[in-house]
């Protein structure tokens, strides 16, 4: 089974926003990791969500692998399932497509986590 991220923005108890990176090792497309936790994840913005689009950008998740992602300026506009970037994480290189936005996980910071772009 192939393995990806999502990149998702997330909702805290008390209003706060954050976004961050999901990896998870069997990812399923067409929601089948929906309600189940990633096994790694990273915040990429702790003050609002991040700015997905018209830029390269990169995390380094604990165990020291970086994914970088540059997604397409007009992404966020564009229909579920269209291919608006790339990424990669030294390992291996993805795709990148828009997503739903809808709820995905909750995370152990208690933060209801939503779907805007993967990489498989």
């Amino acid at each position: 089974m192939p393995d990806g991220c999502y990149m998702v923005n997330c909702n805290g108890p008390d209003g706060q926003q954050r976004s961050g990176v999901a990896y998870y090792r069997n990812f399923i497309f067409g929601g089948g990791n929906d309600g189940t936790q990633p096994d790694a994840f990273i915040y990429t913005k702790f003050d609002g969500f991040t700015t997905w689009e018209n830029q390269s950008q990169s995390v380094v998740f604990a165990d020291g692998t970086k994914f970088s992602w540059n997604i397409d300026g007009s992404a966020a506009g564009t229909p579920v399932g269209t291919r608006v970037g790339g990424a990669g994480n030294g390992f291996k290189e993805w795709s990148v497509f828009r997503d739903s936005d809808k709820f995905m996980f909750t995370n152990g910071d208690n933060f209801n986590c939503s779907k805007i772009y993967i990489a498989a």
